[in-house]
């Protein structure tokens, strides 16, 4: 077997793995990146490229209002040591970014990074910094990181699992898809940093095929403990035919403008004000019409934004989500034709997988923690392959900062590892975790057998249906039996282990993550009784904000064969904060309700203003 070594080991590429891998390299440790797709190539390059920056937009603007919002918005579900680092760290770690060459928006007269002049959905403060170029702005920047000429990547590389010996990590069993064979990476720091679980639901989802949950199985497996895996956060405006665009987003919240609505299949209203409203509460207004009867044949509802293009406030409100969100408009042009491109018809739009919430339960330094709330020595995680940051909403614009934020944290402290002068392992004991890693696959090790493709189609199937945006005790039960049967059927694939690009080892890979993914998800929401957040129960009344909540953690038992859960304490946020949160929230409602009712003129002036202020011209046209 092909046997590397390195100081650290960084799983992805994207803006955290970029982070954590030139850092690490930066204070003078030997890194290597593993990368399934090219390097650079991942949801960071997708995305819309908007990052949240703290004081960017507002000087009355300071971390501890971000770490409240962040606090507050996610039902104070987020651990406060992770939120308080990530509100030091925003300016900070755009910082980085500038420094990797990203092409960056900045204000001509302060030098500062350019914010859009509106909060993005929970936010209290303006404080989201967009580009020119979306998210292929911050690849570009990941690119030159990750080409400084400083550290190693390799592509094509599915990371398996863990080498532990002596209670702490080693490296990891690592499949070479272009050179067809194994390799064994030796490194005392490992980094996990290789995104979300979202293919779990496709194709509903607009994430990267990548996405299947490789970080929280692998560090599952090696006795790390998951912490609120049922918060799966689904955009609510997504596109629900045809199906070459279905689950591709066409908006948030915040771009609904200040009269777009959500209507049923009979053109009935359900909700409104949509633009001051959570992800989470517009996905469940969406579920629970269909879950009564009143959705679309495709299982959605229309986004109704055509009212927004009325007067002179319409004009405006056209400029703005044409300049800055043009890459959602070209979507909706391609599915649903130049009309709705134009809002002159309404979109049928269902929920899409966008993000797990939940994740590697890890401490402010990226140390992930075993169920004792011990560190793991020589295990990390950064971005999404964490949890507990977000608790059960993310705010908008946070996941780029979140990478870069935890991507340099992790790297620091992988980097003090290798300072440490950790022994290197005897030929019998790498041997040893070698057998142990490869035991699974040499036991599939045939020609014949299941194939494992029709098991992960079989598996995002029910998945959909009991672990989706909407969730019952009898669905979610359905679900976790049938990941029970799959289980099985896996046990029995049977493929050959050589060859170069082994599409069927692949698949056993990924297929076997997706499940045990599956499964915390599923027992964790089976635990967690009532609504919250992005976990939406049908069958339960939302949990009552006075009532107390906590934690859900979840980890692999190896004696049982099975993800076993258990309830987290957590601190709630002192009530005068609580009731200030609520209280403006209930006010931004109640404005935009005003709005609405004002006399057409009247209401006209008003929109004029706010969407001239967004797209910076108030001083122009005043």
């Amino acid at each position: 077997m092909k046997q590397l070594r390195y100081d650290v080991l960084v799983v992805g590429s994207g803006a955290s793995g970029a982070a954590a891998a030139e850092t690490a390299a930066r204070l003078g440790a030997r890194v290597l990146v593993l990368s399934k797709d090219p390097i650079a190539c991942s949801d960071t390059k997708i995305s819309e490229g908007i990052m949240t920056v703290c004081g960017s937009a507002s000087a009355s603007d300071s971390e501890q209002a971000l770490a409240q919002n962040m606090r507050m918005q996610g039902d104070d579900l987020a651990e406060p040591a992770l939120v308080k680092a990530f509100a030091q760290d925003s300016r900070g770690s755009y910082n980085w970014l500038l420094k990797q060459g990203i092409a960056a928006n900045l204000n001509s007269a302060t030098g500062r990074p350019e914010a859009l002049s509106l909060a993005l959905g929970g936010h209290s403060h303006p404080r989201s910094v967009d580009h020119h170029n979306g998210g292929l702005d911050f690849a570009h920047a990941c690119w030159n990181a990750l080409n400084s000429g400083t550290l190693d990547y390799l592509e094509d590389a599915w990371f398996i699992d863990l080498y532990r010996h002596d209670e702490r990590v080693i490296g990891g069993l690592v499949y070479l898809a272009a050179e067809g064979c194994f390799a064994s990476v030796l490194a005392p720091a490992v980094v996990l940093a290789c995104g979300g679980v979202s293919t779990l639901y496709f194709p509903n989802t607009d994430t990267m095929k990548g996405n299947t949950g490789d970080a929280y199985a692998i560090a599952a497996r090696a006795g790390a403990q998951l912490i609120d895996m049922e918060q799966v956060q689904f955009i609510p405006f997504a596109i629900a035919q045809p199906s070459t665009y279905q689950g591709l987003i066409v908006g948030e919240p915040a771009v609904a403008g200040a009269l777009g609505v959500l209507r049923d299949a009979h053109g009935v209203v359900i909700q409104s004000e949509l633009a001051g409203r959570t992800r989470a509460a517009c996905s469940a207004a969406i579920i629970k019409a269909v879950a009564q009867g009143r959705g679309t044949a495709n299982g959605g509802c229309y986004l109704d934004l055509t009212e927004n293009r009325q007067g002179k406030a319409g004009e405006r409100y056209v400029a703005l989500i044409q300049e800055k969100v043009p890459g959602l408009l070209k979507t909706v042009k391609g599915a649903l034709g130049p009309a709705a491109a134009k809002f002159a018809e309404p979109w049928e739009v269902r929920p899409s997988a966008h993000y797990l919430m939940g994740g590697i339960r890890t401490s402010p330094e990226g140390e992930a923690l075993d169920t004792r709330g011990q560190v793991i020595p020589g295990l990390l995680a950064a971005g999404q392959a964490m949890g507990g940051l977000h608790g059960s909403n993310r705010l908008g614009s946070t996941s780029l900062a979140e990478g870069v934020i935890y991507g340099q944290r992790a790297g620091e402290r992988a980097a003090a590892y290798v300072r440490g002068g950790i022994a290197s392992p005897s030929a019998e004991t790498l041997q040893a975790c070698e057998s142990r890693a490869l035991a699974a696959f040499e036991r599939a090790a045939s020609a014949d057998g299941q194939a494992v493709l029709p098991i992960i189609r079989a598996l995002q199937k029910s998945a959909w249906q009991g672990l989706g945006p909407g969730r019952t005790e009898a669905g979610i039960e359905a679900t976790l039996a049938e990941i029970g049967s799959l289980e099985a059927r896996l046990a029995g694939a049977r493929f050959a282990l050589g060859g170069l690009w082994n599409q069927a080892l692949i698949d056993f890979i990924e297929c076997r993550n997706l499940l045990l993914c599956a499964q915390a998800i599923g027992r964790s929401a089976l635990h967690r009784k009532r609504s919250l957040g992005a976990h939406v129960r049908l069958d339960k009344p939302a949990l009552l904000r006075r009532e107390t909540h906590g934690s859900v953690g979840s980890c692999w038992s190896t004696e049982q064969a099975r993800i076993v859960v258990n309830d987290l304490p957590r601190t709630r946020s002192p009530l005068a904060q609580r009731l200030r949160v609520h209280l403006q929230a209930g006010l931004r409602l109640g404005a935009a309700k005003l709005i609405r009712r004002l006399p057409f003129s009247w209401r006209d002036r008003v929109l004029f203003a706010v969407y001239d202020k967004a797209l910076g011209k108030e001083e122009a046209t005043s």
